[in-house]
């Protein structure tokens, strides 16, 4: 089952810290979704997001560490994060999956445009084409 977990942060200043995320159990060239927030007990709170690709040596197995660099701290009122205390972090490693929408002619009271899967047009981002 794929897992991901934070092995290490480091903070520029305490505005901006550069996370090193370990994702396992995805085989390489598997798109995925890393997101997640990183957090003290003052309040300070870091979000992330990014795509990343499994590389080719990566193994299903022991993964792969991806950088996920400056990232923003929102500054509680302590001033962002403490180089003293400690950090929670909340990651997720996700496959990337695409749904394709068309116009649907049948839109609801109230507003000015609707889309509608087919539900038969999704898949990951591994396959290519529609």
């Amino acid at each position: 089952m794929p897992h991901s977990e934070v092995p290490n942060i480091e903070l520029s200043d305490g505005n901006t810290v550069t996370l090193h995320v370990k994702v396992v159990g995805f085989e390489p060239g598997t798109p995925i979704e890393i997101s997640g927030y990183a957090t003290q007990q003052n309040g300070a709170v870091a979000t992330f997001h990014t795509w990343e690709t499994m590389p080719a040596d990566a193994d299903s197995k022991n993964g792969h560490v991806f950088d996920v660099p400056d990232v923003q701290v929102v500054p509680a009122a302590a001033g962002g994060f403490v180089a003293t205390d400690p950090i929670m972090v909340v990651a997720r490693a996700a496959d990337v999956w695409l749904t394709k929408l068309d116009k649907d002619d049948e839109i609801p009271p109230g507003f000015t445009a609707a889309w509608t899967s087919d539900e038969q047009s999704y898949h990951s981002v591994r396959r290519t084409g529609w």
